[in-house]
């Protein structure tokens, strides 16, 4: 017969690592991120993004890193995303007015290189931009 051994903890190393536990289970502060642009292919966004389990250019750096393999010889993507914003009008708490902000419009590059060395290894490089930051 199979015995279990209890494991003997003192109250004050059960508190320690019951709060340790609490502290590490604190989920981190969200963040906005602005124009976050998650799609950076034509074929992709064309799909609505589900473009993870395929492979068939090399924007696979960004989307599935380990179908490079399955791409031939040595390929190139060049492309870009336009983004556009109209000319908006908020309350400013801070200077108590409103404020008028202008329209922006901005190219966001990308541009992915895939090699094949062998049938098992790929290489990629992706130069690419998914967030629109702009200095004005």
């Amino acid at each position: 017969m199979l015995k279990v051994r209890e494991v003997y903890m003192p109250n004050k190393t059960r508190v320690i690592v019951l709060s340790l536990f609490c502290v590490l289970s604190i989920p981190p502060g969200a963040a906005a991120s602005g124009f976050a642009l998650f799609s950076q292919a034509a074929r992709a966004a064309g799909m609505a993004n589900a473009f993870v389990a395929r492979a068939s250019d090399p924007s696979a750096v960004w989307y599935n890193p380990a179908g490079l393999s399955k791409l031939d010889g040595f390929q190139v993507y060049v492309g870009g995303n336009l983004v556009s914003t109209g000319k908006r009008q908020y309350y400013s708490v801070y200077r108590d007015r409103t404020l008028t902000a202008d329209s922006l419009s901005s190219i966001l590059p990308n541009v992915f290189v895939s090699y094949k060395l062998t049938n098992r290894i790929g290489l990629g490089l992706g130069i690419y931009s998914p967030y629109n930051y702009e200095i004005t």
